[in-house]
């Protein structure tokens, strides 16, 4: 996988977007081709939009994002205990995360 790729976290508006753009993509093209039509691509993008923000709404309160977003913060220092979750502690090993210790 590409490196930038590893690091590159996207904030939920970025998220938001590309969902909705593919929505408009594919929807665009299965509207065309007489697989939905115009009320049932507005049912499924409305429920699109609700559901993104839920979805990523987990995928940002995880233990590890939370650590790396106190770490990027100045003059802050994670400390991950010894009973950390895995995913913390593989986080701490990481050189190139600052800020982010095992104790």
């Amino acid at each position: 996988m590409i490196d930038w790729l590893k690091s590159w976290r996207p904030n939920q508006e970025q998220v938001a977007a590309a969902v909705r753009w593919l929505i408009v993509v594919i929807g665009t093209g299965a509207v065309s081709k007489g697989w939905v039509d115009d009320d049932q691509l507005t049912m499924i993008a409305g429920i699109g939009a609700a559901l993104v923000p839920l979805v990523w709404s987990f995928v940002i309160k995880t233990h590890a994002m939370q650590a790396q977003g106190a770490a990027a913060l100045d003059d802050v220092t994670v400390i991950v205990g010894p009973k950390a979750q895995p995913s913390l502690r593989e986080l701490a090993r990481d050189p190139s995360v600052p800020n982010i210790e095992v104790k």
